[in-house]
């Protein structure tokens, strides 16, 4: 199970569920192992993976809407995984935005981020059977009692 740990910054800026969240993304990501990752704004203007801590540091400028939060995160925890999973250590590429662009455990990365419009789908579909739920009044059985 994936557990993704927002801060209280990050839950009231991008008023997401990140219960939900992790339970999508554990569905298909490591479903037979625990993780937990902690996500935090940040004050760069870029997203990061710290592997010291297990935290992710979302850039809240640039992921403004569930899609690119969403990219964002698939691609951070891809990090993880090659970091924890496969045990390959990240040079410091020290300005050189070229090499580190183009470098194999990027690439990896962004091809993760290539399931983010499913996963958003489903997440949508979740809180849409919430919501209908809940106008349907099927939360409750007060017309039986």
């Amino acid at each position: 199970m994936i557990k993704l740990i927002p801060s209280a910054g990050i839950i009231k800026d991008t008023k997401l569920d990140f219960d939900l969240l992790s339970f999508i993304i554990s569905r298909f990501f490591l479903p037979n192992k625990r993780v937990v990752l902690k996500v935090h704004k940040t004050r760069f203007d870029y997203s990061y993976f710290c592997s010291d801590d297990g935290m992710i540091g979302l850039d809240l400028k640039s992921n403004k809407t569930l899609l690119q939060t969403v990219k964002t995160l698939l691609h951070e925890l891809r990090h993880y995984i090659q970091t924890k999973h496969f045990k390959i250590e990240f040079e410091e590429y020290d300005n050189k935005y070229y090499v580190y662009y183009n470098s194999a455990e990027e690439k990896d990365a962004r091809t993760y981020e290539k399931l983010a419009k499913e996963v958003c789908q489903i997440y949508k579909s979740y809180k849409n059977i919430d919501k209908k739920i809940l106008e349907l009044k099927l939360a409750n059985f007060n017309e039986l009692i």
